[in-house]
């Protein structure tokens, strides 16, 4: 039995060493490219603060662009953003190319002959999103990419590390490849970078969705699903870094019932995240501060509730309960 556990125990090591993490919710997210003089841990700093910049940004206009300019209609707007370094795009060849979050691979394409290698991968994010503040100005998205809870990132012309297979786990800042050293006439070097609303997490894994990597227009591009890929990360760490206070006291303690109430009534999407309401904290604190009868509240802006979108969780310590405080001490 002692034998069996040991090789049982063998096989479960071996497999998280190739897999990376099982547990692929993806609480932060870095950028794809890493900062100079940053290490992967620091990587929450923007890259177009230390030696990178983004030529071709998220939904711009690239007239008579040699990927689909030349088509009927012409294809001539940018679903993603393409990084380079500052130094000459010449200086992008052989940087790492990293995953934005712990994720999965959806799809790896090594050496097509036009785009050089891509990979895919998917995220699952804390909790569901309204991506709506994400989508291309003036453009409408259609149902299924307004919430939900999953994306998926590509990374495109790169040579896609020997060591990848599809279905594996990554963990956040695990290299996926270099940006591609050579380019042809069309592509010069860069990282194509985009994200996109993943409905379910089953969305088709494809070089693109619609095959080109341009559109016709920028409301095509919110129709697929597209996000801004530099907005989205950081209005996505910024609602981390409060979410996470949820339920939490000063010391670090929970209170469980304000959490509860706040994950089983829709979360950030109904109650948005823990602020400071002239209370002095963000996190659960008593209130009044003085006296015998009181209660513990946790304040929360960004929500649905009233017209200034404030509202608050309040734990009945006397009846051990949760229950919601809208705009005007209205009680639901």
């Amino acid at each position: 039995m002692e034998k069996i556990k040991s090789i049982v125990l063998i096989v479960l090591l071996i497999g998280a060493v190739f897999s990376g993490t099982a547990n692929a919710v993806a609480d932060r997210l870095i950028f794809p490219v890493l900062a100079d003089n940053h290490s992967i841990a620091q990587n929450s700093a923007d890259p177009r603060d230390y030696g990178w910049f983004v030529n071709n940004g998220f939904g711009n206009r690239y007239v008579g662009n040699p990927v689909g300019g030349h088509l009927n209609p012409p294809r001539e707007y940018h679903p993603a953003e393409d990084w380079n370094r500052t130094d000459g795009r010449d200086n992008n060849g052989n940087e790492s190319v990293y995953s934005i979050g712990d994720g999965v691979i959806a799809r790896i394409e090594r050496n097509h002959s036009f785009y050089g290698g891509t990979i895919l991968v998917r995220y699952e994010l804390t909790q569901e999103m309204d991506f709506t503040p994400y989508f291309l100005p003036n453009t409408t998205p259609v149902e299924q990419y307004r919430r939900d809870r999953h994306i998926i990132a590509q990374f495109m012309h790169i040579a896609v590390d020997g060591n990848l297979q599809e279905g594996q786990w990554v963990n956040l800042g695990q290299r996926l490849g270099v940006i591609l050293n050579t380019y042809n006439n069309i592509v010069f070097q860069h990282l194509h970078f985009e994200i996109m609303v993943d409905p379910n997490g089953n969305s088709f894994a494809t070089t693109a969705r619609n095959g080109i990597g341009y559109y016709e227009n920028q409301q095509l591009i919110t129709k697929d699903g597209y996000i801004d890929p530099t907005r989205f990360i950081l209005g996505y760490n910024t609602s981390q870094s409060t979410t996470n206070l949820v339920g939490k006291y000063p010391d670090s303690s929970l209170n469980q019932l304000i959490l509860n109430y706040y994950t089983a009534n829709g979360g950030e999407s109904v109650f948005g995240h823990p602020f400071d309401n002239n209370s002095g904290t963000a996190f659960v604190h008593r209130w009044p501060e003085q006296g015998t009868e009181y209660v513990i509240i946790q304040d929360f802006a960004g929500g649905i509730y009233g017209t200034d979108k404030q509202c608050a969780i309040v734990y009945n310590p006397n009846v051990n309960s949760a229950f919601l405080l809208k705009e005007g001490f209205f009680i639901s």
